[in-house]
């Protein structure tokens, strides 16, 4: 498996970006119902997993990269839910 050689963190991102891209869009779109949206939660899954030190989510990468992503597509949710405007009866 990939995600334990030694690789340069260039390399280790887009191996990552390949792998997972997919599956955490599908994710976030189950939550969110916007494929923009879902999109952009999984860019800041990936932009998060980039501050993030590589040795901290080793060895369970993709349950790391499943509870960032689905965690904010539930933030991103609530918001929106937020910001529609209540109706008048």
């Amino acid at each position: 498996m990939m995600e334990n050689q030694a690789l340069s963190k260039s390399d280790w991102m887009r191996w990552v970006v390949s792998r997972y891209q997919g599956p955490l869009i599908r994710v976030a779109y189950r939550i969110t119902r916007n494929l923009e949206v879902a999109r952009e939660v999984t860019q800041d899954t990936f932009l998060r997993l980039c501050r993030h030190e590589e040795r901290l989510v080793n060895g369970h990468l993709a349950a790391w990269l499943f509870t960032v992503c689905r965690n904010r597509a539930l933030d991103v949710r609530k918001k929106e839910r937020r910001l529609q405007p209540v109706e008048d009866e």
